[in-house]
């Protein structure tokens, strides 16, 4: 494909755009993507935004394949005809870096008077943040998919971050990950 179908809204040079994560300027992109990260480290921009490390990143794809889960063989095909995951009516889940050392929050394109949650210097990891959007009945199959995506949520050595690979293209991690609890959780009976 040629054509960048997304104009401004997303980065069409952005590393993270190789593990099909929509890196937005904006709390409010215009595409309804499955799940954003807003990048903009300009002292000036209205929404300051720090890039995810390489454990971030990986958590972003590990909660993209989630939210991708239940769609059909057929219904995938057809997302990928286009290099970022986005469909009509979707209720795009916009991540935020606010501090470099962390302070992540959310916002959802269907909060039309809401800021983003938490409020700023609550000090949340991006762990936080997605155990925060399922809690409640998804639990259960939240943390049963972190503990199959230990590339991303297990205590070992964290990717190299996404920067350093501008050209590589990285593909989604967690790929072949087959272990069934974390560290320190009992296995479920």
């Amino acid at each position: 494909m040629t054509d960048w179908p997304f104009g401004t809204d997303a980065d069409q040079h952005d590393p993270l755009t190789g593990m099909r994560i929509p890196v937005v300027g904006s709390m409010n992109p215009g595409y309804r993507y499955f799940v954003a990260v807003l990048v903009n480290e300009k002292e000036t921009a209205p929404w300051l935004g720090y890039r995810p490390d390489g454990r971030e990143a990986a958590q972003v794809a590990a909660y993209l394949g989630y939210l991708l889960r239940g769609y059909s063989a057929s219904a995938l095909d057809r997302l990928r005809e286009r290099p970022l995951d986005a469909e009509a009516g979707r209720n795009t889940v916009v991540l935020w870096k606010r501090a470099p050392g962390g302070d992540w929050c959310y916002r959802q394109a269907s909060w039309r008077d809401a800021g983003e949650f938490p409020a700023r210097g609550a000090g949340w990891s991006l762990e936080q943040v997605l155990d925060h959007i399922h809690e409640g009945t998804l639990t259960p199959q939240w943390e049963q998919w972190k503990a199959r995506h230990q590339l991303a949520f297990g205590s070992g050595e964290a990717p190299a971050p996404v920067a350093d690979r501008r050209a590589a293209r990285p593909q989604a991690p967690g790929t072949g990950v087959t272990a069934t609890t974390r560290p320190g959780q009992r296995a479920r009976r």
